[in-house]
């Protein structure tokens, strides 16, 4: 007997104002195999694989000579690649400036190996990437709490999670969210993630998403979030780049505008050490540093 079947259900508005987001801050113009800062095979706006098994199951195609898919790569096309990528990581990632560094864009990664995942196969990994999260999400604050915040405030706390994989380390953050009404500044504020060093200091964020994230918790637009951010990294000695939407107010460009080396999302705050948060996640920061709004 035949199963009847199974479509999946249409994507929530809510669920689709969450990708939008999610896909700005990780690079939503990445749809080919790269390495992330510790030199792990990524595909597209951070999804990781961490098997050429699993990098044979994805849905990759080859390019044409214009760039675009022309037809899907054969399993054995998948193994090659996978393999390519890690000697390079092996290796120390690509040369630049006669030394070998990961800490570059992903798009410099685009012409080696030749694949891409279409659109298409993008989208479907990114529902199912995000739906998961949200679940993570709903349970921490509770339904109730859920409810009662805004697209934008979601989307923060799903970001949090798909970055870090460590939400529930966010203690400030969950608790400014189950609040009635919800604290969308606390929440701006308690959402910091970014590289530390060996004291716990805070040398790089994504400068981008801070400003997306800080936006989303507060309703606010960017040039306001703007000048709130400035003024809160002034208070605590932190420069802004000048260049980037928060140092010119104005709304934030593509990713990965603003300059600074790719590195994994590590939280600045809370409770988990920034190795445990990056570790964590099952999905890798595709374009730049990973930070989040003040």
């Amino acid at each position: 007997m035949t199963k009847p079947r199974q479509d999946k259900p249409p994507a929530t508005p809510t669920e689709r104002a969450i990708v939008a987001h999610i896909r700005s801050n990780e690079g939503a113009d990445a749809d080919f195999p790269y390495l992330d800062s510790r030199g792990r095979v990524t595909v597209g706006p951070g999804f990781l694989t961490e098997t050429d098994t699993e990098f044979a199951g994805l849905d990759l195609w080859t390019t044409g000579a214009d760039g675009r898919p022309d037809r899907r790569a054969t399993v054995a096309e998948k193994h090659a690649a996978y393999r390519e990528l890690r000697i390079m990581g092996r290796k120390g990632g690509l040369m630049v400036d006669g030394t070998r560094t990961f800490n570059v864009r992903a798009d410099r990664y685009a012409p080696i190996t030749g694949l891409v995942m279409p659109e298409s196969a993008i989208e479907e990994t990114a529902f199912a990437e995000v739906r998961r999260r949200i679940e993570t999400a709903k349970t921490l604050v509770g339904p109730a709490a859920w409810a009662r915040l805004s697209d934008g405030q979601r989307a923060v706390l799903v970001d949090v999670e798909y970055a870090t994989g460590k939400l529930a380390h966010f203690r400030k953050l969950v608790e400014a969210a189950r609040k009635t009404p919800p604290d969308g500044g606390a929440m701006a504020r308690e959402s910091l993630f970014g590289e530390k060093d060996a004291t716990g200091r805070i040398i790089n964020r994504n400068w981008d998403r801070v400003l997306r994230n800080h936006t989303a918790a507060t309703g606010k637009s960017p040039p306001e979030s703007a000048r709130a951010l400035r003024e809160h990294f002034r208070r605590i000695g932190e420069t802004v780049p000048p260049e980037c939407a928060i140092g010119r107010s104005g709304p934030p460009p593509a990713p990965a505008a603003c300059p600074g080396p790719q590195e994994p999302p590590r939280e600045s705050g809370n409770d988990a050490p920034a190795e445990q948060a990056a570790a964590g996640s099952r999905t890798s920061d595709s374009l730049t540093p990973s930070g989040g709004g003040g």
